[in-house]
């Protein structure tokens, strides 16, 4: 800061202006090697102080696009990762996937008995599941981006758009009818991090034999895990029908 002389008044000066940027990650899937692997990586490279334990620039927001849960081996495990990064980062973003809407429309909808022998077969404790329900949101936008967990439904106006819109849309190219935002998204699995227009998808497989991406905006610099996740659920059924479960998944 710089003080005007016989005052408390200061203007700002140049370095006070530090730009947001936002670090967005693509669909887990339960992978939760992955997850580390990408997470190392991103505080590798990014990070600027190790006497702050590796922490990253608290300039950088962290938006998670959702779906967590499902095809990987420890859907559980990625959860109490989110929730320890979370204390780490309390500004991080953790939007809803569908697959997160999914099961919570699976536990509403019965008795305690049967949602905890649900939640049991999942691998999620009651502990991870309610604070899951409890920090994941639908949409989250700033001033030049609007985050969620599908994009938008393009024939809506971005005032319009419904909870089923942010969780379930499928669409490909630009987001004509968001012409002022760019829209960050996750759900449908591209082999790279792909920018179309104001199109940003960073769903790049990971549970489906992809890797777990990332991408930090407006810089436009991506960051990938060095290993595929797969889908392990689906490996099973494979070595139970006699299988070897060695395929791209």
């Amino acid at each position: 800061m710089e003080y005007s002389p016989g005052g408390t008044h200061c203007r700002p000066t140049a370095r006070n202006f530090i730009m947001k940027s936002y670090l967005c990650i693509g669909d887990i899937h339960g992978c939760i090697q992955q997850l580390r692997e990408l997470m190392d990586q991103i505080h590798a490279d990014l990070a600027q102080d190790p006497k702050q334990g590796q922490h990253i620039p608290d300039h950088i927001q962290w938006v998670f696009l959702g779906d967590y849960i499902d095809r990987g081996p420890d859907p559980a495990g990625v959860i109490e990762y989110l929730r320890k990064h979370a204390e780490r980062y309390p500004e991080s973003i953790f939007l809803r996937g569908n697959h997160e809407e999914m099961l919570f429309d699976v536990i509403e909808s019965v008795g305690p008995a049967r949602a905890s022998e649900f939640l049991e077969r999942k691998g999620i404790s009651r502990e991870n599941y309610d604070w899951l329900a409890e920090n994941s949101r639908f949409c989250f936008k700033s001033e030049e981006y609007v985050f969620t967990h599908a994009g938008l439904n393009v024939e809506r106006g971005l005032p319009e758009q419904t909870h089923a819109d942010y969780l379930w849309s499928y669409h490909e190219s630009e987001f004509y009818n968001a012409p002022d935002h760019i829209i960050v998204h996750g759900h449908i699995s591209v082999d790279v991090v792909t920018i179309l227009g104001n199109n940003v998808n960073v769903d790049t497989g990971c549970g489906k034999g992809g890797r777990l991406s990332a991408i930090l905006l407006p810089e436009g610099r991506t960051f990938a895990s060095e290993t595929r996740g797969v889908n392990q659920k689906l490996i099973d059924l494979i070595k139970e029908a006699g299988g070897s479960g060695e395929m791209n998944l």
